[in-house]
């Protein structure tokens, strides 16, 4: 079998895969709401459909998300004094499954739709693909004129608008990725409010909810206000969803509740043991409670499945800064700055990026707002 031929079945193969995965984002049902009881629902992501393709045998964790009735004030946990006091970003999430298992084999797989869309700009499989890789690829500049032309091209699909706004939010632009976002989860609200469930979910209905997440802190304050009631009201009812577990989960990493955190973070892993950003939140949740070492195993774990995280690699820094382990730490910040140029980090103020303060409040309330000891590096 000569050279060339190999190449063939390789591209191939991953173009099966990714246009599974494609059905599913614009075609395949992926969430339906049933207000009156709890059910079981296909739903089918992006980066579970790797997973569907290799296994036919039925799972729960692979195929279905249980979705839960809001309870009623599970967060009765009083604010605790230590708090997170970050949150996630646009690349701690990935778009395709293929970015996880090779980055020479997407990087592969980019060129080779780089030169189809080249011939073929308006065709929809081709652009979509493309403008995917682009994302994971971090080359934000292509892949906003990839998904600025699709959005015209394709105008009655909702997915090229929200992808495009992910591109937007990710370069800084968030009022302008606030509009295509708010308009898709205002409609799912607005159809639990009626009485009439929210309809089929697709995945740019979720990445909708995610992005105004992720961008509710940069937006107008009556705008991040409205973004918060949205979204917290949405990802309720899907404790158990990766992207909306997340959102729980921060919420409650910063307002101190690490008990509800932590029964959050178990039964979304439950579900998805192997999900990063999951298993970096749990991290970041030993590492508020003190506990270094289980921190490191869970952020090491975490980037063993996906390496292009770039709260992951700070809070692994974080957590050998925390064990003195500083050489460790500080190759570790040279890294993210190299991942994520927009860190804020410097080789000259790694230590303060490093120290616990800089990630966590920790005040004690009954001695009016001191540091606790015990997080002093």
């Amino acid at each position: 079998m000569n050279t060339s031929y190999k190449q063939f079945l390789f591209l191939q193969s991953i173009k099966l895969v990714i246009v599974f995965s494609l059905i599913v984002i614009f075609l395949g049902s992926a969430l339906s709401i049933n207000a009156a009881s709890e059910e079981k629902q296909l739903i089918a992501p992006v980066k579970q459909a790797i997973d569907q393709s290799k296994d036919t045998t039925p799972k729960e964790t692979n195929s279905n998300v249980v979705i839960n009735k809001p309870q009623q004030k599970e967060q009765e946990e009083p604010e605790g004094k230590i708090k997170w006091t970050e949150s996630l970003r646009f690349k701690d999430f990935y778009m395709l499954p293929l970015t996880l298992e090779s980055l020479e084999r997407t990087k592969a797989y980019k060129n080779h739709l780089e030169k189809e869309y080249a011939e073929h700009p308006d065709g929809f499989s081709t652009a979509v693909e493309y403008g995917l890789v682009l994302i994971d690829l971090g080359e934000l500049d292509k892949a906003q004129a990839v998904w600025e032309r699709a959005s015209k091209d394709f105008f009655n699909n909702p997915g090229p608008k929200v992808f495009k706004a992910w591109v937007d939010a990710s370069k800084g632009n968030y009022s302008q990725a606030r509009d295509p976002w708010m308009q898709l989860a205002r409609e799912k609200l607005s159809l639990w409010e009626s009485g009439q469930g929210s309809g089929m979910w697709m995945p740019y209905h979720v990445y909708s909810v995610l992005g105004l997440y992720l961008i509710k802190n940069y937006l107008p304050q009556s705008d991040k206000e409205e973004a918060e009631g949205v979204v917290n009201q949405i990802a309720v009812h899907f404790p158990v969803r990766p992207e909306f577990a997340s959102i729980l989960v921060t919420n409650d990493l910063q307002s101190g509740r690490l008990k509800s955190a932590t029964k959050k973070l178990e039964a979304a892993l439950n579900k998805n043991p192997n999900e990063p950003v999951l298993l970096t939140l749990k991290g970041i949740t030993e590492l508020l409670n003190g506990n270094n070492k289980e921190a490191l195993d869970l952020f090491d774990a975490s980037n063993k499945i996906f390496s292009g995280s770039p709260t992951n690699h700070l809070m692994r820094a974080r957590a050998l800064y925390a064990m003195h382990r500083k050489k460790e730490s500080n190759a570790l910040v040279e890294e993210l700055i190299k991942l994520d140029p927009t860190c804020n980090i410097s080789s000259e103020n790694k230590d303060k990026f490093l120290a616990a303060q800089s990630y966590m409040t920790t005040f004690d309330n009954k001695k009016n707002g001191g540091f606790l000891k015990k997080f002093k590096n």
